[in-house]
């Protein structure tokens, strides 16, 4: 491969990862949380257990929060370096689907993996925030180049036990669920491929032993009723559904439609990979590998009675690597994926029209320029170049446009900081019936801590003092209070009337 076109790569992958890291502050809905966990790490509360507000907060465990913890320790608390080790978790995960990709299918291959995955909708979304589910993806596609390499090798003990390290990287990342995706996806490969005394060879004791212990190391840590919180409500009555109310409760088949914009927007091309994927040829155990990666975790992430999009994370290099490999080892096409892959050209290009347009509309001269120049370099580039090649640069080139476009505007609508740095010195802020974002984004960004008003009596009680404040929350989809407390709290001191489907107020009972 030409040393250009490696660097053409790199480049891209770069503006990829780094493109809207910067320049804006933490957004909802995840943002928040997991920021603010970290950085009541920072502040020195415990290593060990989490806390939201001062309140442990056991939903996952604190891996990714040391790592926030820890660029907060270099480069002081701010939404850039709270989503640094995101970055860094990225890089990773397409170093290790880099080498499986390379490993199974060839450099080039590798190559238009690392393009496809960095370009697909799921991974984009994830990767530019800081929340755990960027070290789930990194420990679990570790995990999953190393079992395949082990299987593919002759020394496979010291590879094995590389992946059972990668996989208590994914417990300590998100819980339980960085065990079984690729534990279960590697049993299916090998009882598929008829070849289960690799389990024997495995040597799977040897899992139990470092997942196992290096769990309990830290379960042992907890208070009991904590063990129980992190146990039971986040892995029992998230799976099942019953008496869990963090929400995000979903019908079994929701992944099915959720899946065609998941990994837009190379859905088609992976679509057109699935006839290919199940053809007997001599890439049948590499692929083979692939689709158990997939389908085994798609059906396990369908049986909890909780699910959100960003779940299908784990999955994400597997698909990029099938649909890489499909466009290296396919190169007569049928019509129809012919035809599904000019429709995703012109896509691109109406996608390029319609940022260029939204530039103008915005004013934002800046981005204009900046996807211009990216649209002349991806013109030039591409020229000359194959089919997979050519999307994948022009899908780059459009989505680093779209970011440099897009995210100023969107900040001054989703950002929350303007609202919190406004607020009075006051500690802890009292908040009416506060959610997990308002007990997350004010002492994020203040560094004061949230007192819950959990009734009217109570907002009264307080009332009868001077003076007297509390911050109201007013959602689109849940019932509005700040109308009910103004005849005790008749004065907005704080308003923020812009944030969507979210507005923040603080109400006082005394004039500004």
């Amino acid at each position: 491969m030409k040393q250009s076109k490696i660097l053409i790569n790199l480049l891209f992958l770069a503006l990829l990862s780094l493109s809207g890291v910067f320049d804006h502050e933490i957004w909802t809905p995840d943002e928040p949380r997991d920021a603010e966990i970290s950085r009541e790490i920072f502040q020195g509360r415990s290593w060990t257990i989490p806390t939201l507000n001062l309140q442990p907060h056991l939903e996952k465990p604190p891996l990714y929060f040391w790592s926030v913890a820890s660029a907060y320790t270099i480069f002081g608390v701010h939404a850039w370096s709270a989503r640094l080790p995101s970055v860094l978790f990225a890089w990773g995960t397409l170093f290790f689907t880099f080498l499986i990709a390379r490993r199974m299918f060839g450099q080039q291959a590798a190559w238009q993996a690392c393009l496809i995955l960095a370009t697909t909708v799921v991974f984009l979304d994830v990767t530019h925030k800081s929340i755990v589910d960027n070290a789930l993806l990194f420990f679990s596609t570790a995990t999953f180049y190393w079992l395949y390499t082990a299987f593919r090798s002759d020394r496979k003990l010291w590879r094995y036990l590389l992946a059972y390290a990668f996989t208590l990287g994914a417990f300590m990342s998100k819980g339980l669920v960085g065990v079984g995706l690729p534990g279960a996806a590697f049993l299916v490969f090998l009882f598929w491929i008829r070849d289960p005394r690799e389990i024997l060879r495995a040597q799977p004791w040897f899992a139990v032993l470092i997942v196992g212990a290096g769990a309990a190391a830290w379960l042992e840590t907890l208070p009991p009723e904590l063990r129980n919180v992190f146990l039971i409500d986040n892995h029992i009555r998230r799976f099942t559904g019953h008496d869990y109310s963090g929400g995000h409760i979903r019908p079994f088949y929701y992944y099915a439609p959720a899946f065609f914009y998941i990994f837009a927007p190379w859905i088609l091309a992976f679509i057109s990979a699935i006839p290919w994927a199940f053809r007997r040829d001599d890439d049948l155990v590499s692929k083979r590998f692939l689709l158990a990666w997939i389908f085994t975790n798609l059906i396990l992430l369908s049986l909890p009675a909780t699910k959100r999009e960003i779940y299908f994370l784990p999955l994400s290099p597997a698909v990029a690597i099938l649909i890489s490999a499909w466009f290296e080892r396919v190169t007569a096409r049928p019509k129809w994926a012919t035809a599904l892959l000019v429709i995703f050209a012109c896509v691109i290009l109406l996608g390029f029209l319609a940022v260029l347009g939204a530039a103008i509309y915005i004013q934002n001269w800046l981005g204009l320029g900046i996807a211009v120049g990216l649209v002349a370099f991806a013109s030039y580039w591409i020229h000359g170049q194959n089919s997979p090649q050519a999307l994948a640069i022009s899908t780059a080139s459009f989505i680093v446009a779209a970011i440099f476009i897009l995210f100023p505007y969107l900040d001054k609508v989703k950002s929350l900081a303007p609202f919190c740095r406004e607020l009075p010195a006051i500690d802890p802020i009292p908040s009416y019936l506060p959610d997990e974002t308002t007990q997350a984004v004010i002492p994020f960004y203040t560094g004061h801590y949230v007192r819950a008003v959990k009734s009217y009596s109570e907002a009264r009680e307080a009332s009868t003092h001077k003076p007297a404040y509390i911050v109201v929350v007013r959602k689109r989809e849940s019932k509005t209070y700040i109308e009910d407390l103004r005849a005790w709290y008749p004065y907005i001191w704080v308003g923020d009337e812009s944030k969507g489907d979210r507005t923040m107020v603080l109400l006082a009972n005394v004039p500004k």
